[in-house]
């Protein structure tokens, strides 16, 4: 009922990537201890405390954690949030850490929590987000997007992990050939398409 999902997570040390994920929805990470690093498409960024990092609509992402890492996921719904933009990843801004608390206090602190102050702490920090980090996609990286072979096979993979797959039909729903899928699947995530 509300336009995010909030959640608290820890890691400890763990180098390698443990769970790949993407979906149409905007992603907020606030690092409240320790430090680690973000796979957000093809690139790997380092966070720390105090670190807002935004992981774009439609970029296939993991965590990662040096020794350990506690944060604060919100994933704001697509319907209440930018559809054609998109935000600079990692931010240190004071003021925006505040909003996000706000947030998260109204979430965490009210039991089952209001639409209506979980929307007036939200608007503050998403227009904040907006008039400071943001930019317009260009049409064609939209399309690009959509359409990206990878997300299709995760999605496929997602939706259909109680039957019995093979790199075949995962390839076959991402529309390019399983060689060429299970080079660029690799080179992306960083595992097999079967692991």
């Amino acid at each position: 009922k509300i336009p995010i999902i909030f959640h608290r997570n820890t890691q400890c040390s763990s180098k390698k990537i443990k769970y790949i994920n993407w979906h149409e929805n905007i992603e907020i990470l606030r690092i409240t201890q320790g430090e680690g690093s973000v796979v957000c498409g093809k690139k790997l960024l380092d966070v720390a405390a105090d670190d807002l990092f935004v992981i774009n609509a439609n970029t296939v992402h993991a965590i990662i954690s040096g020794s350990f890492l506690q944060y604060d996921c919100m994933i704001i719904d697509r319907s209440f949030a930018f559809n054609k933009l998109l935000f600079q990843s990692c931010i240190q801004d004071s003021s925006l850490l505040l909003l996000f608390d706000r947030i998260c206090d109204v979430i965490t602190l009210q039991k089952p929590p209001l639409l209506l102050d979980v929307n007036a702490a939200l608007l503050p920090f998403l227009c904040m987000l907006y008039h400071k980090y943001a930019k317009t996609i260009p049409e064609e990286m939209t399309a690009q997007k959509k359409s990206d072979p990878i997300q299709a096979a995760l999605l496929f993979i997602k939706e259909n992990l109680s039957k019995h797959l093979t790199l075949e039909s995962i390839s076959a729903a991402a529309g390019i050939s399983k060689y060429h899928f299970a080079r660029k699947f690799r080179n992306i995530t960083g595992f097999s398409p079967m692991e």
